[in-house]
C-alpha cells in the first residue's frame, strides 16, 4: 500500500499527555455477601386479654409507634374507673379535713379549743394526703395497663408471619408473640473477603513499629507522663507498679509483669490521659513501640481497626476483674497458683503430654507484692507447691514442672496437708 495506508510509514499515532501523580486507587473485589437486618423485634402483648382487632397484614412495612393490634380493654377500663372513684372520694375527704383544720386554727387563736384537737386534725390531713398520693399512683398504673391494650410497633421495619388470630387470648409470656418486625432500612451487607486481599492488622502494626531496647531497671514511663504510644513486649518482662504516699513515706506495689506477646498502652490510646502507673524493665527488654500520634492518625484513616484496639482493652479489663475477684474470695494458695498459671500461659505453647517445663523470671518477693501477701506466706505456699512436685524454686526465678497440677491447685487448692492463710 502507499504512504498513509494500513501499515504505512506516514500513519499518524495519537499521543496523550498527563501529569504523573501519586494517589489512592480504588480496588474492587467481587465476593458473595449476606444481608443481615440491623434489628429484629418480636412484638408481644404486655397484658393478658382477648385479641379484638388486628391492624396489619403480613409483609407490611410499618413505622415505630404504629398501631398493630388491640386487646379487649373493658376489664382495664373498669379497674381504672374504680381507682379513679377511690381517688375522687379521698380527695373530697382531704378537702373537708383541710377546711376543718383551718376552722380549728381560727378557734385555737381565739382560745376556744384545745391545741390537741388542732394537732389531731393536722395529722388527719397528712394521712389523707398520703392516701390521695397512693390513689394517684394506682390511677397512673391503671392508665398504663389500659394503654398496653393498644399494641404498637417498637421499631420500624417489615412484618413477618402473624402468630395470633382474632379471638385468641394473648399473654406477655407467649414465646412467638404476635408478629416479628425486621428492620430493613438501613440493612447490613456482610462479605467474606479472602485473606489474600486483606492486609492483616499485625502486618500494618509491624510497619508502624520501631524496636526499643531497655536495660534491667530502666524506666519506660512514669505515672503522670503523657501518652507515648502502644508497646508490645517481644523479649524480657516489664514491671507495672503503683505508688501511694503515706505521710512522708512512699509505698510501691508491684501490680503485674508484662511478658511476650502482651501489649500495653491501649488505655491512654483511647482516653489520651496521662499514664496512671509506672512501667520499667524487670529484665533486659526488647519492645516494639508504635508512637501515639502516628498510631492515632493511622486508626483515623482505618477506623475498622478501632475494634481490635477495644478488644485489647476489654481483655485487660476482664483480667483486672478476675484479679479483683481472686483478691476478694480466694485463699492465698489458690491466688498464688492461679497467678502462676496465668504467667506460665502468657507465652510459649505448652505440650502437656510431654510435660514441657516453663521458667518464670519472678522472685518470691515479687509474687508476694503482686498478690498483697507477706513474703513469709508466699514462701510457705511456694514450698508446698514445690513439695507437691508442681514447681522448682530457684534464685530469683522459679520453674513450673506440672502445669496441669498447678491448674488443679488454682481451682481446688492444695492437699489438706497444710495451707497458708492470706
Amino acid at each position: 500500500m502507499g504512504p498513509g495506508g494500513p501499515g504505512g510509514a506516514g500513519q499518524t499515532q495519537p499521543v496523550s499527555v498527563g501529569v504523573v501523580e501519586r494517589r489512592d486507587m480504588r480496588v474492587l473485589i467481587s465476593a458473595i455477601g449476606t444481608m443481615n437486618a440491623r434489628a429484629t423485634a418480636v412484638v408481644r402483648a404486655k397484658v393478658s386479654g382477648e385479641l379484638l382487632k388486628l391492624h396489619f397484614k403480613e409483609g407490611d412495612e410499618v413505622k415505630a409507634g404504629q398501631l398493630l393490634a388491640e386487646i379487649d380493654p373493658r376489664s382495664f377500663q373498669a379497674t381504672l374507673s374504680q381507682v379513679q372513684g377511690s381517688l375522687a372520694r379521698d380527695q373530697a375527704q382531704l378537702k373537708n379535713a383541710q377546711l376543718d383544720l383551718q376552722r380549728y386554727k381560727e378557734l385555737l387563736a381565739q382560745d376556744s379549743i384545745a391545741s390537741q384537737q388542732v394537732d389531731t386534725q393536722a395529722a388527719l390531713v397528712r394521712q389523707l394526703q398520703g392516701t390521695v398520693a397512693a390513689d394517684q399512683g394506682q390511677v397512673d398504673a391503671a392508665k398504663l395497663q389500659l394503654s398496653y391494650t393498644r399494641i404498637t410497633a417498637p421499631i420500624s421495619g417489615r412484618l413477618g408471619l402473624r402468630q395470633a388470630d382474632l379471638g385468641n387470648v394473648v399473654n406477655p409470656s407467649d414465646t412467638n408473640g404476635l408478629v416479628t418486625i425486621t428492620q430493613v432500612r438501613p440493612i447490613d451487607a456482610l462479605f467474606s473477603v479472602p485473606e489474600t486481599h486483606v492486609s492483616t492488622l499485625a502486618e500494618q502494626l509491624r510497619a508502624l513499629a520501631k524496636p526499643r531496647l531497655l536495660a534491667a531497671g530502666e524506666w519506660l514511663f512514669r505515672r503522670g507522663d503523657a501518652p507515648c504510644g502502644l508497646y508490645a513486649v517481644a523479649r524480657g518482662a516489664l514491671t507495672i507498679a503503683g505508688t501511694a504516699a503515706m505521710g512522708e513515706q512512699t509505698r510501691t506495689a508491684l501490680l503485674t509483669l508484662v511478658e511476650p506477646p502482651m501489649w500495653l498502652g491501649e488505655i491512654a490510646l483511647f482516653d489520651q490521659a496521662p499514664r496512671s502507673h509506672d512501667a520499667y524493665a524487670a529484665t533486659h527488654c526488647t519492645l516494639l513501640h508504635i508512637a501515639h500520634q502516628p498510631l492515632r492518625q493511622w486508626l483515623e484513616a482505618n477506623p475498622q481497626y478501632w475494634r481490635d484496639m477495644a478488644l485489647l482493652l476489654t481483655d485487660k479489663l476482664r483480667n483486672c476483674l478476675i484479679a479483683l475477684e481472686e483478691q476478694t474470695v480466694l485463699p492465698a494458695p489458690q491466688r498464688l497458683a492461679h497467678r502462676l498459671v496465668q504467667m506460665a500461659q502468657s507465652y510459649d505453647q505448652w505440650n502437656d503430654s510431654l510435660r514441657t517445663r516453663r521458667e518464670l523470671a519472678v522472685s518470691q518477693e515479687q509474687l508476694a507484692r503482686m498478690l498483697g501477701l507477706s513474703r513469709q506466706t508466699a514462701n510457705q505456699v511456694l514450698q508446698e507447691l514445690q513439695q507437691a512436685g508442681l514447681l522448682q524454686l530457684r534464685r530469683g526465678k522459679l520453674e513450673v514442672l506440672d502445669l496441669n497440677g498447678l491448674k488443679t491447685a488454682a481451682c481446688y487448692g492444695l492437699p489438706a496437708s497444710g495451707q497458708a492463710s492470706s
